[in-house]
């Protein structure tokens, strides 16, 4: 959508000061249950919780807020901790002037995705954090907006004394110009969700376009979409991997260089296991430092499926090694922190980098020497400092990790270990914690690990026993307790595709009614019957705007994915009612389809399950017996079919119930738009009609 790009007015004005007394008393962020508040907790900042008594405060004192919007691991956000919140004379500017509230991105998603659309209004860039914001109090649209700013001007990046100076004289003398800017600002943000349906819209032609987009961006010299920073981008990524495996031999080649170049290069923690946040380079090479369990999770059901579509084991093993790495992250039976900071001692990265004389001291030369054929370890210094960041050495493809190298890696990272390590962000989200545990279960079926089907079982039983308060999901989990702030759209999305996931593993009538219930309570919470479904529930204070979006971001749109299990419970449970609730959402976002299907690749996937239905096979067997069917129907349930063993002797919801030969035999029953083939004995048969032949 084109909007009029508003008058910036933080520049009219000459930089002077008019300071009053504190506005606030106190730094009350002591009492929260944010990892990120309470890093703020000692500074001399006045800082405040976003909540109704800040509010109340600026809008008593007419003073503008100043919001700061961070999260635990954020680098750049320690560093204007560290060099501006911790300082006393900026701090006294900030209290004189502005009531100061911090907000954590992960406590509050509907306020940073509000802002952060707020801010891309008000400068034409992209946000990021922290992001830096300067709220009118009554309406609390910002007039002004940044992200990281130093503590003395650098290079054209003026310093955050100047900008606190120059908000605070167009507050004083500008107020008539705000209140200008900010009723467009307001107009704009109240209608970015709400086109309206585009009647000519076809899913064909629209998912057509996407895989176009899509092609278009792969970087063909490094893998990945686009060209740097490079982020793994997962939602689309997961989108490809269908037509990859179809056939279309572009999205295929990109796919396979962006999994090899992700798997062999810097974003990888070639020591220790897991994913960083992202790379600053094209090459993916040197990774901004951070650990987030969401894209890990994300990468380990990528890495299952492809290694499957591909055939390629090695990418089974990165899904393996990216799994044992999670398993440091839990913090309770299917709790897990939500992320790793990227500093450490002071530093961005120092737990994870090498100096060459540390390497050969500590290492024998035969091991060294290893470490030297299959690493950049001799290599020129790749981060400042003389440090290093270790890679693989660049091949054709990734091929795993050789292994004469295991035992150097062991020893490495036992050695890295007695570092200081970086800080945990303790917080169990409902989201993460849904993500691996649909993580869990679609490598537990793909890998046939047990183990990692009853990881998932655990993951969903600690979000009803640990994430629910009178009867209510809630957003995360601390040590010190449960939040009190509600589960969002996306949290229950994510339940909702981790407990789908277990269905098709666990078809009983428990689980059934499980999905229906959760089905049932999203309608309740987030269906005002405006479209797609609000981002925050309809009793939730609206925060600037009401949203309710399609596109994904690093983690997939929850629209997208509650409109694609609507659609599978609508064929597994033979309930179509569920096909017009999805076709309701998928209609109200049809004009962003058409005009930017990429940008909403999970959304996208749904429509076209709703105009070519998934396939289900159900095998009337227990899954133990079913084992060599399994296996070779992989490859299909890796790129969307969905499978159900239905044992005739287990507790099996009626719906599923299907007659076993009466040889004791195998065979499969194939079900499309509602309607079951009669049994099929020949897994050759069964694997062609998948397949369309």
């Amino acid at each position: 959508m084109k909007t009029e790009k508003p008058k910036v007015i933080i520049t009219n004005y000459n930089i002077q000061a008019n300071p009053v007394s504190a506005i606030a008393a106190s730094n009350r962020l002591g009492s929260s249950l944010s990892p990120y508040l309470l890093q703020h907790k000692d500074n001399p900042v006045h800082w405040q919780p976003w909540d109704d008594e800040a509010l109340d405060l600026a809008r008593t004192q007419e003073a503008p807020i100043l919001l700061s919007i961070g999260y635990a691991a954020c680098h750049w956000c320690h560093v204007m901790e560290r060099e501006s919140f911790a300082d006393a004379d900026i701090a006294r500017l900030m209290n004189e002037n502005f009531v100061c509230i911090k907000v954590d991105r992960e406590e509050r998603p509907d306020l940073d995705r509000a802002y952060q659309m707020a801010h891309f209004l008000l400068s034409r860039s992209s946000g990021g954090w922290p992001l830096t914001a300067f709220l009118a109090p009554e309406d609390l649209v910002p007039f002004h907006t940044g992200t990281y700013y130093p503590p003395r001007p650098r290079g054209s990046m003026p310093s955050l004394p100047d900008i606190l100076r120059r908000v605070q004289t167009v507050w004083a003398n500008g107020r008539e110009q705000v209140a200008e800017q900010n009723a467009h600002i307001g107009e704009v943000l109240a209608s970015i969700d709400t086109l309206p349906p585009d009647d000519g819209f076809v899913a064909k032609d629209a998912s057509a376009l996407c895989l176009e987009q899509l092609s278009a961006r792969f970087d063909q010299d490094n893998g990945g979409l686009g060209k740097a920073p490079k982020f793994p981008q997962l939602p689309q990524l997961q989108y490809t991997l269908a037509p990859a495996a179809a056939g279309d031999a572009t999205l295929r080649a990109g796919l396979g260089m962006t999994l090899d170049a992700m798997a062999q290069r810097g974003l990888r923690d070639h020591i220790g296991g897991g994913f960083f946040r992202y790379c600053v380079d094209p090459m993916w090479d040197i990774p901004h430092f951070e650990k987030m369990l969401s894209d890990n999770v994300q990468l380990i059901e990528l890495y299952a499926r492809a290694g499957v579509v591909y055939g390629n084991q090695a990418y089974l093993d990165v899904a393996r090694d990216t799994i044992s790495w999670l398993r440091t992250m839990e913090l309770e039976p299917g709790g897990y922190a939500s992320a790793l900071d990227a500093d450490s001692e002071g530093g961005e990265g120092r737990y994870y980098l090498w100096a060459r004389t540390e390497l050969e001291q500590t290492l024998e030369p035969a091991a060294l020497a290893v470490l030297d054929e299959h690493t950049n370890a001799a290599e020129p210094a790749n981060f400042e400092g003389g440090m290093l960041h270790l890679r693989l050495r660049r091949l054709p493809s990734y091929e795993g990790h050789p292994p004469a190298l295991v035992p150097v890696r062991e020893q490495l990272d036992k050695l890295r270990s007695s570092r200081p390590a970086p800080a945990v962000d303790g917080k169990m989200l409902l989201s993460n914690c849904a993500l691996a545990a649909q993580a869990y279960g679609v490598a537990g079926r793909i890998l046939g690990d047990d183990g990692l089907l009853q990881a998932a079982r655990l993951g969903l039983d600690f979000i009803e026993q640990r994430l629910r308060s009178d009867g209510r999901l809630m957003l995360y989990r601390t040590a010190a307790g449960l939040a009190g702030t509600a589960a969002f759209l996306d949290d229950y999305a994510y339940y909702l595709q981790a407990q789908m996931t277990m269905l098709q593993i666990e078809p009983t009538p428990a689980r059934l009614d499980a999905v229906e219930n959760l089905i049932e309570e999203i309608h309740a919470r987030f269906d005002d019957e405006g479209g797609g479904l609000l981002f925050a529930s309809k009793d939730a204070p609206q925060a600037l705007r009401r949203l309710r979006a399609c596109d994904d971001g690093p983690l997939p749109s929850g629209n997208g994915i509650i409109a694609q299990e609507l659609i599978r419970f609508a064929h597994l449970s033979a309930r179509p009612g569920h096909l017009d609730q999805a076709e309701r959402i998928i209609t109200s976002f049809s004009a962003h389809l058409q005009g930017g299907p990429s940008q909403c690749c999970s959304l996208m996937r749904a429509a076209e399950l709703l105009h070519q239905p998934p396939a289900l096979v159900i095998l009337p067997a227990a899954a133990s017996s079913a084992q060599p069917w399994i296996k070779e129907l992989m490859p299909a349930y890796a790129c969307g079919t969905m499978l159900v063993c239905a044992d005739p002797q287990g507790e099996v919801a009626e719906v599923f119930r299907k007659p076993a030969p009466d040889d004791g035999g195998l065979c499969a029953y194939l079900c499309s738009d509602m309607k079951c083939s009669e049994p099929i004995a020949d897994l050759a048969e069964l694997k062609r009609s998948l397949a369309g032949d």
